[in-house]
Parts: structure tokens; sequence; C-alpha cells
């Protein structure tokens, strides 16, 4: 017990010092969830229908490039005290602050196997820190509108040939029993 009361406020003093020591560090998340195509899988065979995981995965390779985020950093400086730094090791920087986890939709608690995802950005500056999470997540949601768009033309395109293709079918057969009479 004595050990306690003399350890115990050295304990308080040492965090109440790294607490003013220690730089602050906001933390901005967006949330995203993937819905799932409307158009069944079996219905159009050369959709390819992707977990959550490798979709997650893909969006997130596809849009923390360097070239995007260089593009971000000449739109908003993320870090104006990094004076001596290029644009390149901001984006790198902007990567290493960012983390992608899924989560609960519901509850926003990190979850193993979900369909929605967070974007956590951190800097120490709230209004950067908002402004380029925001700017993140807007990333994710062009990639995601422009495949979904992509997929949506191949299913389209996929789908007016079979339709062509079943037409062609019937007015050949038509024409076949029409001659058979």
């Amino acid at each position: 017990a004595e050990w306690a009361t003399v350890v115990g406020p050295g304990a308080v003093l040492l965090a109440v010092f790294l607490a003013y020591a220690l730089p602050a560090t906001y933390r901005s998340t967006a949330t995203i969830l993937l819905e799932p195509s409307s158009i069944p899988a079996d219905l159009v065979k050369t959709t390819v229908t992707s977990y959550a995981d490798e979709q997650i995965e893909l969006v997130r390779r596809r849009v923390m490039t360097r070239d995007r985020l260089v593009e971000l950093v000449k739109k908003i400086d993320p870090y104006p005290t990094m004076a001596g730094a290029g644009p390149g090791e901001k984006a790198q920087r902007i990567v290493d602050d960012t983390v992608i986890e899924k989560v609960d939709p519901v509850t926003l608690q990190p979850l193993a196997e979900s369909d929605a995802f967070s974007i956590n950005y951190n800097n120490p500056n709230p209004k950067l820190t908002v402004d380029v999470a925001q700017r993140l997540a807007n990333l994710f949601l062009d990639f995601d509108r422009i495949t979904r768009t992509e997929n949506a033309s191949e299913n389209y395109n996929f789908l007016l040939a079979q339709s062509n293709q079943l037409d062609h079918s019937i007015r050949y057969n038509r024409c076949l029993i029409l001659n058979r009479l």
C-alpha cells in the first residue's frame, strides 16, 4: 500500500505532463457503406461479384495513390509546417496518417466482416483534418461512382446483346414456322 502512495501521484503527474507536452492530434472519420449490385449475379454472368474485403482493398489501392493525393496536396496543404517537403512527401504522409478499417454500419465499431468501412485521417490541425478527410471520402465515392457507371454500361451492353440474340432467334424460328405452313 505504501508503494501506491508513492507511485500513484508520480503516475498522475507524468500523465498530466504528457497531456500538455505532446502535440494534439485530431481525427476525422468518414464512413462509407458498400451497397451490393441491384442486378442478381445469376442474371448477368459477366458481372464479377466481389466480397466487401476485396472491394475495400481495391478501392483503397486505386484511391490512395501518390498521383491522386498529390492533387489533393496541391488543393489543400495538409502539412503547412513541413515547409521543405514536396507534394510527394506530403502525399505519403497522408497515406501514413490515414487508417481504413471495416466497421459495423450501425455502431461504427471495428468489425472483421462488414460492408461498411471508415476512413480515419489524423492531423494536428482540426480544420485541415476535416477538410482532408472529406476530400478522401469524396475520392472514394467518385471512384465508386465511376466504377458503378462502367459496370452498369457493361451490364447494359451484355443484356442488349442477349436481347438482340433472342430477338434474332425468335424471328428466325417464326420464319421457319411460317415457311412450313
